[in-house]
């Protein structure tokens, strides 16, 4: 027996020593480059210390973990899947544990292996993980990111609310006061004189207030003027000269005109709100909402924009009944000095009537832009 104890002995210390991953340092990598790379190596120490079972179970962990992976890389973010997900790394950490009290019990002599080969499985691991779950997580992680930039400028205009004075908001009212006046000065021939300059870098809420407001000021402007530019473009001064109307086929040209006026104030109106609706929402941004007096006051305006704008297209179309009634009438009227005779009172009462009911329209529309221009140096 003796002998035979002596002939193990010998054999263990003349054989050579078997090379394993040191299990702390395999828990370690195992939590940077996840339990796929751990397992394998704790799998392999298994195999290599005569213990297939052990190893067997280890790679129960890894395929667990792949699955879970993998299913989530298909399934909608669900919170159950970190904690999945930790609880394999605690199930995986006690496998490391029992194989370093199993070495240390059996006083196994080892050569550890080098963590540089490992090292290189594990960040191939990471980047093919990572890259697969941005490509099919995309769109959630882009909607986070929204959210977590969204949280942070909150955060900033939080802290610039702090900081803004009541000196800040007494200087923002004279400075938009002071831009109003400008907008609705006029040259002599109807031409705005306002010229808008964007504040540079701006410091503050009220200066970025400015810049939201000043941005709408000139494109208010700018949309007047392509507004003009379109209706010059289409000749659209020239519907009602009676010399066009009595000439032969113009009641062709008259159609097209009032098509193509309607089309560019029905386009000069859904410009006109949406420039109105980006400057509400400017300022809603940086006011970290709106009160319900300031939303009322916004609602109403834009209200009275749109009715403003309606009342365009009306009297477009109103223009055009009246010069669509002198062709309908052109054998009973005759040009002087420019405005048309009727020879019959009949056609001379529908004309005076539609020319009542455009200037009606005409007032009322010039109502509105005076309410409008008083509710803006108002508020």
């Amino acid at each position: 027996m003796s002998e035979r104890f002596y002939s193990s002995n010998e054999e263990q210390r003349n054989s050579p020593q078997i090379k394993l991953h040191q299990p702390l340092p395999t828990a370690i990598l195992a939590f940077f480059f996840t339990p796929l790379l751990g397992a394998l190596m704790i799998s392999s120490n298994w195999k290599k210390l005569n213990k297939p079972e052990s190893a067997s179970k280890t790679m129960l962990i890894f395929y667990a973990y792949l699955v879970v992976l993998v299913g989530s890389y298909f399934a909608p973010p669900i919170s159950i899947l970190p904690i999945i997900i930790v609880l394999l790394l605690i199930g995986f950490w006690f496998n490391v544990h029992h194989q370093s009290k199993y070495i240390k019990e059996h006083d196994i002599s080892y050569t550890p292996k080098s963590i540089g080969k490992p090292i290189m499985c594990g960040l191939a691991i990471i980047i093919t993980s990572y890259s697969i779950t941005i490509y099919t997580k995309w769109d959630f992680l882009k909607a986070e990111f929204s959210k977590i930039t969204e949280a942070f400028v909150q955060i900033q205009r939080q802290q610039q609310q702090k900081n803004f004075t009541k000196d800040d908001l007494g200087k923002l009212k004279q400075t938009l006061s002071s831009d109003i006046e400008q907008l609705y000065s006029e040259n002599t021939d109807g031409t705005s004189t306002a010229n808008f300059e964007l504040i540079k870098n701006p410091k503050n809420i009220g200066e970025k207030m400015t810049n939201v407001m000043r941005t709408r000021y000139k494109e208010i402007i700018d949309l007047e003027k392509d507004y003009d530019q379109d209706l010059n473009k289409i000749g659209f001064s020239s519907l009602m000269d009676p010399k066009r109307i009595q000439n032969p086929g113009s009641i062709k040209e008259t159609e097209m005109l009032i098509d193509l006026a309607i089309k560019s104030a029905t386009k000069y109106k859904r410009l006109n709100l949406e420039s109105y609706d980006r400057v509400i929402d400017g300022i809603t941004k940086l006011s970290n909402g709106l009160t319900d007096e300031t939303r009322q006051k916004g609602d109403t305006n834009r209200k009275t924009i749109s009715e403003g704008c309606d009342l365009e297209i009306t009297l477009i179309k109103k223009m055009g009944e009246i010069v669509m009634h002198l062709h309908q009438t052109s054998g009973n009227w005759e040009l002087q000095e420019d405005t048309p005779v009727f020879n019959n009172d009949s056609d001379l009462k529908e004309h005076n009537l539609l020319w009542s009911q455009f200037e009606k329209i005409s007032v009322k529309q010039d109502q509105l832009n005076e309410l409008m221009e008083k509710r803006m140096k108002e508020d």
